[in-house]
């Protein structure tokens, strides 16, 4: 998954999609799409890409950590997100659930890719769609082991700080 992916992605989750970010970015829905869908004529700008992930964030909407994702691995790094005190991550179980069908999902779509022997360009797109949603998955499971281990600690011992690497 490429940043306007990742971009794609959150504006479309986000309650009232493009038309509701294009509004708070002060730009035409028209003219959000064209940047959201990479036009060698349209440009979206970095201090857009923030607003869009702080929107986003506002609002926990799912996806909201894409586009941190997303530089995170093409930079060989990670992003840890701070859930903060009103996030209620998903059970381990549902997390775990989650993770293992968007591995299938991974699985699938490289099989079906490799069914003539070579890797299309729309296919290792596709592939790296998949990629990308596995590793969102696997850190949201990790969130929600991390805010079952902490619960199950006494009081004096839930410190955040404690629980991240």
């Amino acid at each position: 998954m490429n940043a306007l992916d990742a971009l794609r992605r959150m504006v479309d989750n986000y309650p009232g999609g493009r038309p509701a970010i294009a509004l708070r970015l002060g730009k035409t829905d028209e003219v959000l799409r064209k940047e959201l869908n990479g036009s060698p004529t349209h440009k979206l700008g970095l201090i857009d890409a923030v607003t869009v992930a702080q929107l986003c964030a506002e609002v926990a909407s799912p996806s909201a950590h894409a586009l941190a994702h997303c530089v995170a691995i093409e930079s060989h790094g990670r992003f840890v997100s701070d859930p903060g005190p009103q996030a209620v991550p998903a059970s381990v179980v549902t997390g775990l659930s989650a993770h293992v069908h968007e591995a299938g999902q991974l699985v699938g779509s490289v099989l079906d890719s490799m069914a003539d022997g070579c890797v299309s360009d729309n296919e290792l797109r596709s592939i790296e769609r998949e990629s990308a949603d596995l590793v969102l998955t696997m850190h949201s499971l990790i969130e929600s082991c991390r805010a079952n281990n902490l619960a199950s600690k006494p009081a004096h011992l839930r410190r955040q700080t404690d629980i991240h690497p």
